[in-house]
């Protein structure tokens, strides 16, 4: 017997920002996200005790919800990735896209921080207009630009998020306007998110 790996469809893939602290080398992560679809949910669950310690099954239209009302912890990918999960309101219309857009490959993923003149952190992503074409995401040091919001607010293509003091604020700031490539889907927006009923 041999666990069914067959059935995992790449989904995305990122890399840990660039923040560096003074005299500290960055500890970052290449990270592949995998998707499966299931037909039950998984009897037992096994945990290290370390990085896990428990588990809980929740749909993206749950957690995202949770997030907003700072009942749960998630890092930027995982608020991107389970506002992208939303568009599918059955796991048979996620398995149909998941088989179309696996053979066509993977782009990294990885912010590059900017700040805006009223103290705002936001992440640009690839596509958003304001991405620098010439951005190393390997590079160990980047230098956080200071940009005029009113620049930032212009009409052209955007895929981003703002971190504000509260997270309902930050989940709603998450933009995508921009034509993703490799068939990846755009996120939906936060106010389908905060007022939909629990589908997928």
């Amino acid at each position: 017997m041999v666990p069914d790996i067959w059935s995992l469809k790449e989904w995305s893939e990122w890399l840990t920002p660039i923040i560096y602290e003074e005299g500290k080398k960055p500890k970052r992560f290449d990270t592949v996200f995998y998707c499966c679809c299931l037909s039950e949910m998984p009897s037992s669950t096994a945990f290290d005790n370390v990085e896990t310690t428990e588990c809980q099954w929740k749909s993206p239209a749950e957690i995202i919800p949770m997030y907003a009302q700072e009942k749960a912890l998630l890092a930027p990918p995982q608020i991107f990735e389970n506002m992208r999960l939303l568009n599918f309101t059955t796991i048979e219309e996620l398995s149909r896209y998941l088989e179309e857009r696996s053979l066509k490959g993977l782009e990294r993923w990885t912010s590059y921080i900017v700040k805006t003149t009223d103290s705002i952190m936001v992440q640009l992503l690839p596509g958003d207009a304001a991405y620098p074409e010439d951005f190393d995401p390997t590079a160990e040091i980047q230098t956080i630009p200071t940009i005029n919001r009113r620049e930032m607010e212009a009409p052209t293509a955007k895929f981003r998020m703002s971190w504000h003091h509260t997270s309902v604020e930050t989940v709603s700031s998450l933009t995508c306007t921009a034509k993703l490539r490799f068939g990846q889907i755009a996120p939906v927006s936060a106010k389908s998110v905060l007022n939909m009923t629990p589908k997928l």
